[in-house]
């Protein structure tokens, strides 16, 4: 490194120091710029974004109740917890997700839709949806959902024979 780029990362350490952020602020922020652009499945979390991706693997949330799928365009609706806010509400399995709130999806990062789809309990989000190239509007509560890591289990008879399904939603290392 030059002399130049090594007093300017002095700066704003210090400059970061003194607005209590922390001297290592702007090594983090270049650490999520970074791993935000590596690929649409690939990002950093912050304390709070891990916080609440460790509660919802554990179960329970507060949320709406879907599951997206990034894609280069909008995020597709993955799935859909039965009975939740968003089943409730009419959003369905393949539905584009175009709009949080009036903030456009195209191309955002699943950490950046997923602050836009919090809330607290009771408060609402507004999602606008494109499904068989209709835009469609809804109104969805935040509550606490319960999403079991394994859904939709069944049993089934095929050609004499009994069959089992069940999804696995997620699953941790832990």
């Amino acid at each position: 490194p030059s002399y130049t780029s090594l007093s300017s990362s002095l700066f704003l350490s210090e400059l970061s120091a003194q607005a209590g952020l922390g001297k290592a602020w702007p090594l983090i922020e270049l650490a999520y710029a970074y791993t935000n652009n590596l690929d649409s499945y690939t990002y950093l979390m912050t304390p709070i974004q891990n916080k609440a991706f460790r509660e919802r693997l554990n179960g329970f949330y507060v949320g709406i109740g879907i599951d997206i799928i990034s894609t280069e365009m909008y995020p597709v609706i993955f799935d859909v917890i039965q009975e939740s806010p968003a089943d409730i509400s009419g959003v369905i399995p393949g539905d584009l997700l175009t709009h949080v709130n009036g903030h456009d999806l195209y191309g955002i990062s699943d950490a950046i839709i997923g602050e836009y789809l919090k809330g607290t309990s009771n408060s609402s989000v507004n999602l606008k949806l494109k499904r068989n190239n209709v835009i469609v509007s809804v109104n969805v509560k935040h509550k606490v959902i319960d999403a079991p890591s394994v859904r939709y289990p069944q049993i089934f008879k095929q050609f004499g024979q009994n069959f089992g399904y069940i999804k696995i939603a997620s699953f941790d290392y832990d």
